[in-house]
């Protein structure tokens, strides 16, 4: 949760810097593709501007308060892509079949298009793969973030808060609301891959609206269990949870989303 949290500001930087020079070099583009492509330059400017100022500056510590900082995330990088979605579109449809086949081979592999070495070294710099490519690997993140689900640390909650029946009974209908969740998840995410801007960015929004109805099926159950915590068990609570939580953020990678 800490590190989704912590990706609604990194999303926000790599929409900055998206390279769009280097892309105006690799599609050779002619007057009114430029037009279409500073149309969209401006689109996603604003649209990370308006993403960094919506992103949780800080990672709750209390359970509750996480799930909300997370929602705001989710909610707010769906907004952000939907706002670059016409514009992308837009671009996209202005190029001929040999320009879009250029995009093609960039996200298929960095060598399928004869570039100058330092043209190449700018454009990873820059996160040209993170940027345009949007993860080839479609269902990993869904995957990666089911596991963490399944790996919900309900024996550790029961023997460290000390749980009444009752207080039992509710962490136990949490944990079902969890691998539901997960098991949604795998199901809900886009399967197959796409090659185009267009369908990278639906195929990103679609994992992250599955991850958005996922923390909406646990929520209430959350609330429900964390309700009959006392203060002292809340507590509890949170030291386990904060201890199952990595000590440090771990480097973005090629399956990240």
């Amino acid at each position: 949760m800490d590190q989704l949290i912590r990706g609604c500001s990194q999303e926000a930087a790599e929409l900055k810097n998206w390279p769009f020079d280097f892309l105006t070099q690799i599609i050779g583009a002619d007057e009114s593709q430029r037009n279409a492509l500073q149309q969209m330059q401006s689109s996603v400017a604003d649209a990370s501007d308006t993403l960094a100022s919506r992103c949780p500056k800080e990672i709750p510590a209390a359970l509750t308060a996480k799930f909300d900082a997370l929602k705001q995330a989710l909610q707010s990088f769906i907004a952000a892509l939907d706002a670059v979605r016409p514009a992308v579109q837009k671009f996209y449809a202005a190029l001929n079949d040999e320009q879009k086949a250029r995009l093609v081979a960039i996200y298929i592999s960095n060598n399928s298009v004869k570039l100058n070495s330092d043209q190449f070294r700018r454009a990873s710099r820059n996160t040209f793969r993170e940027a345009l490519n949007m993860n080839m690997q479609q269902g990993t993140i869904c995957q990666k973030w089911a596991s963490a689900l399944r790996d919900w640390p309900t024996r550790q909650i029961e023997s460290t808060v000390t749980l009444s029946d009752v207080q039992r009974a509710a962490l136990y209908d949490l944990t079902g609301s969890i691998y539901r969740a997960a098991g949604g998840l795998v199901a809900s995410c886009p399967a197959e891959t796409s090659y185009t801007p267009v369908g990278q960015i639906e195929a990103k929004r679609n994992r992250v609206d599955a991850l958005a109805q996922a923390i909406n099926t646990i929520r209430p159950m959350l609330d429900q269990f964390v309700n009959t915590l006392s203060d002292e068990q809340k507590i509890r609570l949170a030291k386990v949870m904060s201890a199952t939580q990595t000590t440090a953020p771990r480097r973005r990678g090629d399956d990240d989303d």
